[in-house]
């Protein structure tokens, strides 16, 4: 009997251990299983149905990390959306798509009411490479969203380069030199007009810009001709590191106003 005893136990133990582990594994086959991607169209449904703000957030911002062309559609039409949260987000995600009709809209967005979006346009359209903005980046630009400069830096032609100059003393010095700095590190642009841009900014000098001469020789290639390495080298040192302090006038040693005598007596 001890026999048939222990046979019995040595059968039922792996038997309930095997329908204990089963019976877990049915507990909890969610927590396993991770939820499928969702689709494109899915994405698509979700931003612009119009449910909660975060539902709407959340689907902009996959639709940014896919950026697919297929969702540009849907993408343009929220650029109108009430909220300008929402609106950044279908700009950045059109800026992630590049494709012409993605370039169209985010070049209409450097009119958007908010000036963040402007500012966020004006970027974007110099990393995606929308040459056939800059009408709209110039006019930006002179309206006063400076982060224009920067693209235009990256895109214009040397026969736009004159439109560009006119800004600088009007637009902040900041950012023309964003812009510049896209130029004179651009090989498509010709040496004559990178030395024109340094006679240009030598004559506004101050620290900002030395700086900015000091980085553009470090940077400069061994290609360059001596002559426009030599004015470089020239104007960093004509530059002074400190502003010049002002000479003290002493004031003019006017003759003393003659007493004034009250009428009557003399």
């Amino acid at each position: 009997m001890l026999c048939v005893s222990l046979a019995l136990t040595a059968v039922a133990t792996p038997l309930a251990a095997r329908a204990q582990g089963a019976s877990t594994r049915a507990a909890t086959p969610r927590a396993q299983r991770p939820d499928p991607a969702p689709t494109l169209e899915s994405l698509i449904a979700a931003a612009v149905a119009g449910g909660s703000d975060a539902s709407v957030d959340a689907a902009l911002d996959a639709l940014r990390e896919r950026g697919d062309e297929r969702a540009s559609e849907a993408l343009v039409s929220l650029t109108t959306h009430r909220r300008v949260g929402a609106r950044r987000r279908a700009y950045l995600a059109l800026a992630a798509l590049r494709g012409e009709r993605a370039r169209d809209a985010v070049s209409k967005g450097l009119s958007d009411i908010d000036g963040g979006i402007r500012s966020l346009c004006a970027r974007a359209l110099g990393e995606m490479g929308a040459r056939e903005a800059l009408p709209r980046l110039f006019l930006a630009l002179e309206r006063g969203v400076h982060d224009a400069a920067r693209s235009i830096g990256a895109l214009a032609d040397e026969e736009q380069l004159p439109r560009f100059h006119a800004q600088l003393g009007r637009v902040p010095l900041g950012p023309m030199l964003e812009g510049y700095g896209r130029l004179v590190r651009r090989t498509d642009v010709s040496w004559a007009a990178k030395q024109d841009i340094l006679h240009r900014l030598f004559e506004v000098s101050g620290l900002e810009v030395r700086g900015f001469l000091v980085q553009w020789h470090r940077e400069l290639p061994t290609s360059a001709p001596e002559g426009l390495r030599a004015d470089l080298e020239r104007s960093i040192r004509r530059i002074p590191l400190r502003p010049r302090s002002r000479a003290l006038v002493a004031p003019s040693s006017a003759p003393e106003a003659p007493p004034v005598t009250p009428q009557g007596a003399q």
